[in-house]
């Protein structure tokens, strides 16, 4: 073979080799990337299938905490029907309240849970008595806590200035929950303790709720505040709880610029602590005029509501009273009853969801009558629309108020009483 054809076979043989290098190196770019994606695949499915299996997990706690009372309410009522004897209709229905306060503050927690995850749940300071809501907190759950023979002691510094800016609202929620929670898992004869104290470096405020009881195991800590996740289903079964509570006190606390963690041995107890930052609060002097009670002279209230069980719960709860109720049946009806005796009616109760008119436009209707009390009668929205955009979507329409159904008759009393 001639020097030249073998110096060009050498050539080609090198140029060769360079490509297959060039080609495996791609090959093995290829190989490493597919193995990347195919490991960020594995990792997204098998949080895809945690995500799904802790919502199924949820879904399935929703179930059972809400058919458990509605079993209660169910079962006692048949129960109350069939007897003739008045004290066990009076414990059905002892059972039936307690059955129906649980379900409300479940549908609370999923209502707040679905705010949260919408962006609409609404941090609104204002001044207020810190102890005194400390003291209102407690003497709400004093009654489970005393069922199971606890001590709840409660440390208030005296650093801390009487009145502080914040959301009491959201605060008494947050603190609520975590001494529900310690009532709930600490056992009969426990300790529960609650510390508020002012931290050193400016104005923060650090509550800590500490109990005695079952503790929570290390490997289940790092989830404990997420969405739809408990720390374990043995103990889920055994306590009970939507597994809500936790996640929206986190989430309320982070709205308040604030952190919140948690301590805890499996055992020995747990301790949960948050801060929020605060503003100290300044006294407003009150006018000391004694408010006018609804109850002290008959009135006569307008109320728009089509609901027929809804009508004869607020006749009961009037019915001892000298209010006088005239009824109808949706917006349209309220507005030609209004509007035929404006001067008669010291009041309305709108419901907003109504056939034929809704209640934002009988409102709307009835404050551009052609007539003075159109613009003046006290309108109270009274509805299970509670949203906060409903609220101010009820205002925005007319009316001096809200309540939200289920009615509170403490409530409906305090609202009759501020627009006597």
């Amino acid at each position: 073979m001639a020097q030249n054809d073998y110096a060009a076979l050498e050539k080609e043989n090198r140029r060769l080799k360079r490509e297959f290098r060039a080609l495996e190196r791609r090959h093995e770019i290829l190989r490493l990337n597919f193995d990347t994606q195919l490991r960020v695949v594995k990792v997204a499915k098998n949080h895809a299938e945690e995500a799904s299996l802790a919502k199924s997990d949820f879904l399935s706690r929703m179930s059972h905490e809400m058919r458990t009372p509605l079993n209660a309410v169910i079962g006692m009522a048949h129960i109350a029907l069939r007897s003739d004897d008045f004290d066990r209709r009076e414990y059905c229905l002892k059972q039936i309240e307690g059955a129906s306060k649980h379900l409300l503050r479940v549908i609370n927690d999923i209502l707040d849970m679905s705010k949260i995850e919408a962006n609409k749940l609404d941090i609104r300071p204002n001044t207020f008595n810190l102890s005194a809501t400390i003291s209102n907190v407690t003497s709400v759950l004093s009654a489970n806590i005393e069922a199971k023979v606890q001590q709840l002691i409660i440390n208030v510094d005296e650093n801390l200035p009487p009145l502080i800016v914040a959301d009491d609202l959201r605060l008494t929620q947050v603190i609520a929950n975590l001494i529900s929670n310690a009532c709930k898992f600490t056992p009969q004869n426990g300790v529960i303790t609650l510390n508020a104290t002012k931290l050193s470096k400016g104005n923060i405020l650090q509550i800590e709720v500490i109990d005695t009881g079952i503790g929570i195991p290390e490997e289940h800590q790092p989830r404990i505040f997420n969405i739809f996740e408990q720390g374990e289903g043995g103990t889920t079964r055994k306590y009970g709880g939507t597994g809500l509570g936790l996640a929206i006190s986190h989430r309320i606390i982070e709205m308040m610029g604030g952190e919140i963690w948690l301590t805890s041995k499996q055992n020995y107890g747990s301790t949960f602590t948050f801060t929020i930052p605060y503003e100290v609060g300044v006294a407003v002097a009150v006018n000391k005029t004694p408010i006018a009670q609804p109850l002290v002279q008959a009135r006569k209230i307008l109320v728009a509501e089509d609901v027929d069980i809804n009508r004869e719960i607020l006749k009961s709860v009037l019915e001892d009273t000298p209010i006088e109720l005239v009824f109808a049946t949706n917006g349209l009806e309220a507005v030609k009853i209004f509007q035929t005796s404006p001067e008669d009616f010291d009041m309305i109760l709108m419901d907003i969801s109504m056939p034929i008119m809704d209640g934002y436009e009988a409102t709307r209707v009835i404050r551009l009558l052609e007539c003075p009390q159109a613009s003046t009668v006290p309108i109270i929205a009274m509805t299970a629309n509670v949203f906060r955009e409903d609220i101010d979507r009820c205002l925005a329409a007319g009316c001096n108020y809200h309540i939200g159904k289920p009615i509170d008759p403490e409530m409906l009393f305090r609202a009759l009483s501020k627009f006597s």
